[in-house]
């Protein structure tokens, strides 16, 4: 597959417009492994005049694919490339200015800090001597070594420095279209651009490395990933670490399209503990209950040990209530689960009590629990706090509702990251406790602020849950739902 040079314009504009002087100062390229500094360089070299510019690329046999690979059969027969010693470097130089005085020698330097400081240094003498143009890269990380051959040009004049950016998601989705040959979809392409962070060489690591163009599907005329990737994803650990920390971010923004194709790529490098109990709930959300349960039945997990997971239980017990109806069930299975987990125990019960309450289940579990302290257990204090609430709109009591519901959202709201739909349903509650207690203008102010077109306020997932729980209990929807 042909792997497009995409984004860079506004670059190789600044290149050129440096290449274009009579003596330009250094020129550093820099920017994060696998942002693309080499394929720069070698879009670059289409910028000189071969009439007046004498090109020698320095190979300083870099352990990846070096700009000498890189060049065209055409770029080839118009460069010298030589290996990075002193040596090497002079006799070029000579080499060129003998050959044709009215010729300027450009030194091309990918990888630059591998080089030894003695080779930058000559060839700072021969820019300084001679006007020799100097075009280097060198990536902003890992740090550079110490000594810094780059450092005896800190304080060269004229010397530049020329970071390249991440990707924009824009021309992310046109990479990924390219490569593919047809339109991505939206969420596909914003999905792998999250997981990337708009990094390129990571972005060609998943689809070509992985092989994971391969198995794009094309849906409506947009190619996106299949249901199931069905295979394993062989990530470098910063590669794994940002998709992990992508999805993560996704989910607290409730961005579910996108959410589904990182979870998907998630389950791929192996991070199923975290992705399954994610991708349940949106699947929960979707009205796909039993896929939900058949992904967790997918674990490798004995019945035990999942128990002991308080992610993969309660994800379980609101697919089987929530989801399926199965409310006895799902009620049983926290109780067991708060049996082999002392530890958690108030969360798991808690849970019990709000997915009872909530189902209409009022009585002794919800009765029996007191708030732990936040210090304690915030999850806990949460759901204790809903389930009271309920318990008071059963008792025909809204405005003692609306004491527990603030303090619940309170809790809720530092819990975002993890359990991202809490406070959004809870504010959804609170909007109803206020029209059932009369107060009309506070509930119309909380509706408002609530759902003004910000995306992953959580409207949509109140909205859900709301029509979830009253298919359970047969309630029809609140009115005001649909406003």
């Amino acid at each position: 597959m042909i792997w497009p040079f995409t984004g860079r314009t506004e670059q190789l504009d600044h290149i050129d417009n440096v290449l274009r002087r009579d003596r330009p100062g250094p020129l550093i390229v820099t920017g994060e492994s696998g942002i693309g500094r080499t394929a720069l360089l070698v879009r670059a070299l289409d910028l000189l005049d071969h009439r007046r510019d004498r090109v020698i690329v320095v190979d300083v046999g870099a352990p990846r694919p070096s700009l000498a690979t890189m060049l065209t059969e055409r770029q080839m027969a118009e460069t010298t490339v030589v290996p990075a010693s002193t040596p090497a470097v002079v006799q070029a130089a000579a080499a060129a200015t003998g050959e044709l005085r009215a010729r300027r020698t450009v030194f091309v330097v990918d990888d630059a800090h591998l080089a030894h400081h003695a080779v930058i240094e000559t060839l700072r003498d021969l820019h300084r001597g001679a006007g020799a143009v100097m075009l280097l890269s060198r990536p902003s990380d890992p740090p550079p070594p110490t000594p810094d051959p780059l450092d005896c040009l800190r304080y060269e004049p004229g010397v530049r420095t020329l970071v390249l950016p991440p990707l924009s998601e824009g021309h992310t989705r046109a990479l990924v279209s390219g490569v593919l040959g047809g339109e991505v979809a939206t969420a596909t392409a914003e999905a792998l651009h999250a997981a990337t962070a708009g990094n390129p060489g990571l972005l060609h690591d998943l689809l070509i490395g992985n092989g994971l163009a391969e198995t794009m599907v094309r849906t409506r005329g947009f190619w996106q990933l299949p249901p199931q990737l069905g295979r394993r994803l062989d990530l470098t650990v910063r590669g794994r670490d940002r998709l992990l920390s992508a999805m993560r971010a996704t989910w607290a923004a409730l961005s579910f399209e996108r959410l589904s194709e990182l979870c998907k790529l998630a389950l791929g490098v192996g991070a199923a503990d975290e992705t399954v109990p994610v991708w349940a709930f949106v699947l929960l959300l979707r009205g796909q209950a039993a896929e939900g349960l058949r992904l967790l039945d997918g674990l490798d997990q004995p019945p035990v040990e999942e128990a002991r997971s308080v992610r993969l239980v309660t994800s379980r017990a609101l697919l089987l209530a929530l989801g399926l109806g199965q409310v006895d069930q799902a009620a049983e299975l926290l109780a067991e689960a708060a049996r082999l987990n002392p530890g958690r125990e108030a969360l798991l019960l808690a849970v019990r009590a709000w997915v009872l309450a909530v189902l209409g289940h009022i009585g002794a579990p919800v009765a029996a629990l007191n708030p732990p302290g936040p210090d304690e257990d915030p999850e806990a204090a949460v759901f204790v706090r809903s389930a009271q609430a309920l318990a008071e709109f059963a008792a025909d009591r809204p405005r003692q509702a609306i004491s527990h519901l603030r303090r619940a959202i309170i809790g809720a709201d530092a819990l975002r990251a993890e359990l991202p739909w809490v406070a959004p349903y809870l504010t959804g509650a609170l909007i109803d406790a206020l029209l059932l207690a009369g107060r009309i203008s506070e509930a119309t102010v909380a509706a408002a602020d609530f759902h003004a077109a910000q995306e992953g306020c959580g409207w949509d997932v109140a909205v859900s849950l709301s029509a979830l729980i009253n298919s359970v209990v047969g309630v029809p929807e609140p009115a005001h739902r649909d406003r």
